[in-house]
Formats: structure tokens, sequence, C-alpha cells
């Protein structure tokens, strides 16, 4: 049985000729510090892990950060301008002040980071009428040119993870990244609408 047709029986609640295998997700830092440089898929092989790949898109708010090259990384429509002012510039502990001008009003957040990962610091939502403003938050058009091209490259070594927008695949970890998840456990009970 191939990793891919074990993970998609797994999915289905049927059952595999074992139980699937992975990990969330390489992170790049891993891979080139202590896998001589490999792609994912060559970790999950070389592991004997089924694969299961991200597809990521390289835009805005949740794009692979380079300091070196910060406009790359902001996506600006008329009705959402950002702006990236370096407080701290070492790659292996920065940290990013953003400003984000809506119609309707102002967002700031703050995003820090090492060569290992990245986290916001500060949220973006921080009250109540800051929900209005994410309406304006640009989503651009998915190529599905390097998606397809990626799901070909897997072939039966695993699955394609990915989602439609965002920092993270689904609403729920989407948001997670807009506002302190404390905050919205709350507000998911006290107001659920």
């Amino acid at each position: 049985m191939t990793s891919k047709e074990r993970m998609i029986l797994a999915l289905n609640k049927e059952k595999p000729d074992r139980l699937p295998v992975t990990v969330h997700q390489w992170q790049k830092y891993h891979l080139d510090t202590y896998m001589g440089g490999i792609s994912a898929l060559e970790a999950f092989e070389k592991t004997g892990m089924d694969a299961a790949i991200q597809y990521f898109m390289d835009i805005g708010q949740f794009s692979q950060l380079s300091l070196h090259d910060l406009e790359k990384n902001i996506l600006s429509t008329p009705e959402w301008q950002e702006e990236i002012k370096v407080i701290k510039a070492d790659p292996d502990d920065f940290l990013l002040y953003h400003t984000v001008h809506t119609p309707r009003g102002v967002l700031n957040y703050k995003r820090a980071g090492n060569l290992k990962t990245t986290w916001i610091t500060e949220y973006m939502i921080k009250k109540e009428e800051d929900l209005n403003l994410i309406k304006y938050m640009p989503v651009p058009l998915l190529d599905l040119q390097p998606v397809n091209q990626l799901y070909d490259e897997i072939g039966d070594q695993g699955i394609l993870r990915g989602f439609v927008w965002g920092d993270q695949a689904g609403c729920w970890q989407h948001a997670a990244c807009l506002m302190d998840i404390n905050e919205l456990i709350f507000k998911c009970f006290d107001n659920p609408s």
C-alpha cells in the first residue's frame, strides 16, 4: 500500500495496512541544519514516514520573511495599505512593527522571529471594532500551476495539504493569529454570532 492510499483510507475512516505516520510539517531550518538541505518530501522518504506536504503561497502577512526585501512581503491594495518598521534586524532575533491603513481605521501588529520560525507578539485585533476592518484584508487569487506541480511531485508518496489563504490551514487557526487565543475562545462562547 502506498503512503497516499494509506492516508486517504485513514482520512475516510477506513482501515489501512498500518497507522499512517507523519509530522505536521518540516521546518526549513531543521531540513537545512540537520538533514543536509533536503526537501520535505525527501525527509519523509528518508525517515520512513508518510508524506503530508503543505503548499504555502508566499504572500502578505504570512509570507516567508526576508529582512533584506521587506517590500516583497507586503500585500497592499487601495483599501489595505501596510507599512513595516524594522525594530530589530538580526535575522536570528528580529522584531517588526506592522501598520495597516484601511478606509475605516488603522490596525497594528508585531511579528518576531529567528532563523527557525516566526510568531505574532502583538495581535492585529485588539478591540471589537477592529474585526470590521478585516474585511479589507486582500485575498489574492491562488495560482494553481505550482499547486498542481507539487501534487504531481508528491505522487503516491503522500498527500498534499493546503488551504484557501492565510497563515494556517483553516479559519480557526487564521483567527488565532489575528487575536489572542484566550480572548478568541471566550468570544466563541460569549458572542457566537
